[in-house]
């Protein structure tokens, strides 16, 4: 279990990744055991174990006899990781009562980050633990081993409802952690959903800050990621697209470089919109609101002329109107013009006016001259239901003859 901790916690360092090959989502291992592991499996044989893996489980009682038995709830491990931090990270509210009411220090640091219970709870995405442990004095400003705080943290592992507690509670939504990276430079980088991006920018965070070595902004953080959602939510909160890092780069050659094409379009729309690079006449009509306006304004008239004006073109052939007005009203086929409710039957190859459906039964298709015959012949089978007990019987030269049932759904029309 120290093992698995100590990997979490390498993988779920501060440290930004520069070079494009090495982007790769970060994985946020969960190692706190699962709520849904039965304490009945081990109700027989948890009087056993060491107060370690009792306070994992949850396991008050056995915690508590040892406890009282003289064992120090300040006592790291040999990973240098306390009982506090234990139960912090596996959400045990209980026990944290408990081990600080018998003298465990809230901020004390262990682990291979050094982090505080607070860091661990934050991680993990624990909400109730994190306000119970600052309830009891933890600290959230306190930094762990790679320089980050505990916004940082719930920032780049994408826990918005712990981001929005820890800014309730006085956190700085601008904070730089030791490598000069911001809450929003960490949920640009990491964090491919709209919060707690939008959370952020919903508290006038500064979108245009660089961090402190490579000064990036939060929009070369969100290209180096691939991350378009936040992307977008950045350029729609007006950020610099003609920010430079420390290499003199924009987040544009920063998307060339990666050779995305969305990324590329939407930023140089984003620069032209801002006067940065001179747009082509259509694209500045494109982007021109005045201009979208009025086109949607008189479009549909234009098209209501053109569809008249088409009609009463001196032309005696349908097909060419066909083709230049609406084909849904020319059959390709037979090549001529389609009366209204018509359609081609493709069993009959021809146009069918009034056409209600093909009927196998009649052998023939249902429409304008004959339909009233068709509802005859239905009417004159529901008779001969009904004077019959027997149901009639339809001569056929098929093998198969389906019931009255089945005749009378297929001759209805559809």
């Amino acid at each position: 279990m120290a093992d698995a901790m100590a990997e979490y916690e390498r993988d779920a360092g501060c440290v930004p990744v520069l070079h494009p090959e090495e982007l790769k989502p970060q994985s946020h291992y969960n190692h706190g055991y699962n709520e849904s592991v039965s304490r009945k499996n081990h109700v027989d044989d948890y009087s056993t174990w060491d107060i370690v893996k009792a306070t994992q489980y949850g396991i008050f009682e056995r915690c508590r006899e040892l406890v009282e038995a003289g064992y120090d709830v300040r006592q790291p491990d040999k990973e240098n990781v306390t009982l506090l931090h234990w139960a912090a990270i596996n959400n045990r509210i209980d026990l944290v009562k408990y081990y600080i009411s018998k003298g465990a220090i809230v901020d004390q640091l262990g682990g291979d980050l050094n982090s505080t219970p607070l860091h661990w709870a934050t991680r993990q995405g624990h909400l109730s633990m994190v306000v119970q442990l600052m309830k009891l004095g933890a600290d959230p400003s306190l930094i762990d081993g790679e320089g980050c705080t505990c916004v940082h943290l719930a920032a780049q592992f994408g826990h918005t409802s712990i981001v929005a507690y820890l800014i309730a509670k006085g956190q700085d939504v601008d904070m730089m952690d030791q490598n000069g990276m911001t809450p929003l430079m960490w949920a640009s980088y990491r964090t491919h959903s709209v919060d707690p991006t939008r959370l952020l920018l919903t508290f006038n965070v500064s979108v245009n800050l660089g961090d402190k070595y490579h000064k990036n902004t939060a929009l070369h953080w969100a290209v180096l990621a691939g991350n378009t959602t936040v992307i977008s939510l950045l350029l729609e909160a007006n950020a610099n697209v003609d920010a430079q890092n420390i290499k003199g780069e924009t987040a544009l050659d920063l998307a060339k470089q990666r050779k995305n094409v969305w990324m590329i379009n939407h930023l140089q729309e984003a620069r032209q919109a801002k006067g940065y690079d001179a747009p082509s006449y259509l694209k500045r009509l494109k982007m021109d609101k005045e201009f979208r306006q009025k086109l949607m304004l008189f479009t549909p008239f234009v098209v209501i002329w053109l569809v008249g004006f088409i009609a009463d073109l001196d032309v005696d052939s349908w097909l060419i109107k066909g083709l230049i007005l609406d084909l849904s009203i020319f059959c390709s086929t037979c090549l001529i013009r389609k009366p209204i409710r018509s359609k081609h039957c493709a069993v009959c190859n021809r146009c069918i006016a009034k056409f209600d459906h093909h009927c196998p039964w009649v052998g023939n298709c249902v429409g304008s001259g004959n339909h009233r015959y068709f509802m005859g012949y239905l009417f004159f089978l529901l008779f001969m239901r009904n004077c019959d007990e027997a149901p009639p019987t339809l001569s056929c030269t098929d093998t198969f003859c389906p019931s009255l049932t089945d005749v009378q759904m297929e001759l209805l029309p559809r």
